[in-house]
């Protein structure tokens, strides 16, 4: 397995700060200083961040409005963390140039992603129907940030988040496609497949060709046994984002409501009694995941990626909720991911400024970069690549 081959000598701590780095600039609001928050993230060890890019947003309408100024909406509920509380105009761009260039003044390296936010008056992600569009609004993105001389430490650029879920064109047209249907009911037919496969391998494919310098993919969190039969070729790293939620008995156990906090003791206490008395049965599980993830990347010829992950999918500051198990079931994560070659590797999805409780404790964090991190000069990844 050969890493891209402009950084196949470094490894990296990431964290995922999603669309908050830009919604999230107000008065009182988590990102209200980024010089601070981003010299914080030094001081934890992290050397890499994920964000969104809006390049939907960037690149001019399919109808030639050039509208730069965009009003988004709360995605998740007001007791949710990620994103903003109130509806607010915001403009991308040039926030972003300002922002990437504050990362690398500090030696953060960049990935490139997003989760393609709806405007209240433009909608301009419901144009984004198939390769051709992500081609499109990519390729303008990656051209302002060149003109700014921004692209010596984008990592890589991640085409969508967890396709093809935050595409609602994409995942009309996947929908579609449902009749017949599979053997499966739960997995996609031939011809969602086909759709996808061109979609996405396909539009990866020409930002290669466009970009031949920058390495291209698109992050998964759900139907990895239909993906995995999908023609991946064009990828150069595989982003899968995995959650010990994801485990059908452990995940019904920990889901939060998101609209309320009627239920969030039993939760927390149903959470606690799972993760200890089953600890060994969770443990189990997990690393079977692990290591799946890895074997397809290796089938692939290409490194693996992981930047949400671990535990719970959705957590929070709440007095019911502690964050302590969520440490512990991170570092046995993290460690497991080291020794399994994880090129580029998140503590947890909720390594944010907005999640205090885990924000702050600032020993936990270098801890777990430090064991991300201590063998950066020659990861174990490349070494094994050389001994080939």
């Amino acid at each position: 397995m050969i890493a891209p081959q402009h950084y196949q000598d470094q490894v990296f701590a990431i964290a995922m700060w999603d669309w908050t780095w830009l919604t999230c600039t107000y008065s009182g609001e988590s990102q209200e200083n980024w010089d601070r928050t981003l010299d914080e993230l030094v001081e934890r060890g992290y050397n890499a961040l994920r964000i969104d890019a809006f390049p939907h947003m960037l690149a001019p309408a399919l109808e030639g409005s050039t509208e730069t100024n965009f009003r988004i909406s709360p995605y998740f509920g007001r007791y949710w963390p990620w994103g903003q509380e109130f509806t607010l105009n915001v403009k991308p761009w040039p926030a972003l140039a300002t922002f990437i260039q504050k990362c690398f003044d500090r030696e953060i390296y960049i990935g490139l992603s997003t989760w393609m936010l709806d405007d209240r008056f433009t909608h301009r992600r419901n144009e984004i129907r198939g390769r051709n569009d992500l081609v499109r609004i990519w390729d303008h993105t990656l051209n302002l940030l060149k003109k700014e001389g921004l692209l010596n430490r984008v990592i890589y650029i991640d085409l969508c988040n967890e396709a093809p879920m935050w595409m609602p064109s994409v995942e009309r047209r996947v929908l579609e496609l449902a009749h017949p249907e599979s053997d499966k009911p739960e997995q996609w037919n031939i011809k969602q497949r086909s759709f996808l496969e061109d979609t996405l391998n396909g539009a990866v494919g020409e930002m290669k060709q466009h970009w031949p310098n920058l390495h291209f993919t698109v992050s998964f969190s759900s139907h990895y046994d239909d993906y995995m039969e999908m023609n991946l070729g064009n990828f150069d790293l595989l982003e899968n984002h995995l959650w010990l939620a994801m485990n059908e008995e452990f995940g019904k156990i920990v889901t939060l409501n998101l609209d309320d906090d009627r239920d969030w003791y039993e939760v927390a206490e149903e959470v606690l009694h799972s993760i200890t008395e089953d600890h060994a049965k969770w443990q189990s599980w997990m690393i079977d995941f692990i290591h799946k993830h890895k074997a397809w990347a290796d089938r692939l010829g290409i490194p693996i990626v992981v930047t949400e992950c671990w535990g719970p999918i959705l957590w929070r500051d709440h007095p019911a909720l502690s964050w302590d198990w969520v440490k512990d079931w991170c570092t046995w994560c993290v460690r497991q991911a080291v020794d399994n070659d994880y090129w580029i590797i998140a503590t947890s999805n909720f390594c944010a400024p907005q999640f205090r409780g885990m924000w702050e404790h600032i020993t936990w964090h270098q801890s777990m970069t430090n064991i991300i991190l201590k063998d950066s000069t020659r990861a174990r990844l490349w070494q094994k690549a050389k001994q080939k």
